[in-house]
């Protein structure tokens, strides 16, 4: 073949290495702007939560307190384990949550740090956090994110690989068909590696999607059962230390503080809610439990159709198994 050696499969070893590279770019890129969008994500989330609790829940927790002889542990007659009471007890692990959100907005969620914000939104659980001083809860937090790393999701670690294209001078036609055709090779496993770590994030944003939308929407309705309840406290008269009797309350007022009561345990069941495992991966419960949401509020129509009519547009349903 002589002086045609460096010629001989010349367009062949080209459209391999352009077909390489095209996968290689495309691969990074799908990773690069899924990990990018699942951190963004999770901070927003995380900023949500804290906004829900520390605004829309600490308004009922007040409101609620105006009520005596409301026996919380009797306004849930039903099955639905995301709107079971388990009477004041819950009610007391709703104010943690609560607390704690009030502390974060007070010294402004841009000073807490996204890892806190992600954890935030990564975990639930019976409270969100354990302490009292901020100082204290945010190490805690930061001590939480670090040994389960959810700050920076166990699988955010992972680093793509990139092949290294280049031609060995020479080696013959042949010999650099078959370098050509290795590289290929190996750029698309890596490329099957990077696209199982990109899906691991897809998945995650899918979550934080369906999430997000079911919190804005029902926040509509809660908000607006927030405002029949306020108004209950300037109708009913008040005795000395400034509590209504629930018994004194008309039977109508009575059932729409049952609804707010079951809302606010179906909104702090979905807040609370796990969304990702150790191993920085969506878990399958929390997609089901937008389900079970979903479910336990068509329980909540059925039961309380008057009130429920008096309220906003009710929430559609973001998920589906």
């Amino acid at each position: 073949m002589g002086i045609f050696e460096p010629i001989i499969h010349k367009k062949e070893i080209e459209e391999i290495y352009s077909e390489a590279e095209s996968i290689q770019n495309n691969s990074i890129n799908r990773f690069n702007r899924a990990k990018e969008q699942a951190e963004s994500k999770l901070e927003q989330y995380g900023k949500q939560k804290v906004m829900v609790f520390g605004n829309c829940i600490s308004t009922f927790c007040s409101i609620f307190k105006a009520f005596k002889n409301v026996e919380v542990a009797d306004l849930s007659n039903n099955t639905n384990s995301l709107i079971k009471t388990e009477g004041t007890q819950e009610l007391a692990l709703i104010e943690q949550s609560v607390d704690y959100s009030k502390d974060l907005l007070k010294i402004g969620l841009v000073s807490v740090g996204a890892g806190t914000l992600t954890t935030i939104a990564a975990f639930g659980g019976t409270k969100m956090i354990a302490g009292t001083a901020v100082g204290a809860k945010l190490a805690t937090f930061a001590a939480k994110s670090t040994a389960t790393k959810v700050a920076v999701v166990a699988s955010f670690a992972f680093v793509p690989a990139l092949v290294v294209f280049g031609i060995v001078a020479g080696i013959k036609g042949k010999e650099r068909l078959a370098k050509a055709k290795s590289d290929l090779a190996k750029v698309r496993a890596e490329a099957k590696k990077t696209d199982i770590y990109s899906r691991v994030y897809e998945e995650i944003i899918e979550v934080l999607d369906s999430y997000s939308s079911f919190v804005s929407r029902f926040e509509v309705k809660y908000t607006k059962i927030l405002d029949r309840i306020k108004e209950m406290t300037s109708t009913y008269s008040k005795d000395s230390n400034g509590k209504i009797d629930f018994e004194s309350l008309r039977e109508e007022d009575q059932k729409t503080l049952h609804l707010a009561w079951l809302m606010t345990q179906l909104y702090y069941g979905i807040l609370k809610q796990p969304l990702i495992n150790e191993e920085g991966k969506a878990m399958e419960e929390s997609k089901s439990a937008l389900v079970d949401a979903n479910n336990a509020y068509t329980e909540l129509k059925k039961k309380f159709p008057n009130e429920i009519s008096k309220i906003a547009e009710e929430p559609k349903e973001v998920a589906r198994r």
